[in-house]
């Protein structure tokens, strides 16, 4: 019997809040359901994560350590999309895992990674509507302290610039007189 191909079916479906687009154009919905949230729970997340969580029984640390850690959320959403990824790559999770998450994360850029990071945020409140406030109360701050560290590594970034040229004009200038103390002196150096 044949193998399926491999090439991705581009979804057409709708894209809500819930969804997000990777670079193949597919439309991932990563709407959690009971379904979702079982095989969620049934993963083992201890290579990712210390922390040890219950989807279906959430505390803080879920909401604060878990969802905002981009590679543990990420494979939460790669077990809410696994019946996707078998329709929509052709390749079986259960059956080829390693396979199926490459060739996931291969459609994943930084635009997928913040838009599937938020439909899981609004998925998850979704899914828990007593806490739908708190949790994307929760979100919010989360995306600020985000922006805040990036606006942060930015600046450091050009001071860290700033000081690699002091430091490499200072070496050049320390050069150019050992440059003129040798050939002043014949050749010979002036720091023993």
């Amino acid at each position: 019997m044949a193998k399926k191909s491999k090439v991705p079916q581009v979804s057409t479906t709708v894209k809500s809040e819930f969804t997000f687009k990777d670079t193949r154009g597919i439309v991932w919905d990563v709407r959690l359901t009971l379904a979702g949230a079982t095989r969620i729970d049934r993963t083992d997340f201890t290579e990712l994560t210390d922390i040890e969580f219950t989807i279906l029984n959430p505390d803080k640390a879920f909401f604060t350590g878990v969802l905002a850690d981009t590679r543990v959320a990420f494979a939460l959403i790669f077990c809410i999309l696994e019946p996707q990824i078998k329709e929509q790559l052709n390749i079986d999770p259960v059956e080829e895992r390693e396979l199926a998450e490459m060739t996931f994360m291969d459609g994943i850029d930084g635009m997928a990674l913040e838009g599937g990071r938020v439909a899981l945020w609004k998925a998850v409140a979704d899914f828990f509507p007593e806490q739908k406030t708190v949790l994307l109360n929760l979100m919010e701050h989360t995306n600020r302290n985000m922006k805040r560290v990036q606006k942060q590594l930015g600046v450091m970034d050009k001071q860290m610039g700033e000081m690699m040229d002091q430091e490499v004009d200072q070496r050049l200038e320390e050069f150019q007189r050992e440059l003129k103390t040798l050939s002043s002196s014949g050749g010979k150096s002036s720091t023993k």
